[in-house]
């Protein structure tokens, strides 16, 4: 990975830089398998949604996470995070004009992609 990323000493810019590596791995990921991308790094009032992406007439909330291994990756979304995306999911239900709306995760471990549709749902 070091070759397609100039990966800073920094552990801040690096972590960034990598999420940002998996953030796009996602996108090239999620068009082949058919989804059309709406926003990336979609900035909010509420905060900010990693993809929102749109597959036959639902949209997808994308939650993004890279770590050394999938096991981790996976564990790594926390409750608060899901309550924030599902605050989320409300306003882009009223921005969008939507009720079909699901949350899914994409956990990377190096190039190893796992992708869980509707990871979870409303509590």
């Amino acid at each position: 990975m070091q070759g397609l990323l100039k990966l800073p000493k920094n552990n801040s810019n690096r972590n960034y830089k990598i999420g940002l590596f998996a953030e796009i791995l996602t996108c090239i990921y999620l068009i082949f398998k058919g989804y059309r991308i709406i926003k990336w790094r979609y900035k909010i009032p509420i905060g900010e949604i990693d993809i929102l992406t749109k597959k036959k007439e639902v949209f997808v909330i994308v939650e993004v996470k890279y770590r050394k291994n999938n096991e981790s990756a996976m564990y790594s979304i926390s409750n608060n995070q899901q309550k924030r995306l599902i605050n989320s999911a409300k306003w882009i239900m009223r921005e969008y004009k939507t009720e079909k709306i699901r949350f899914d995760a994409v956990f990377i471990s190096g190039f190893n992609i796992k992708h869980i549709k509707n990871a979870w749902q409303e509590m």
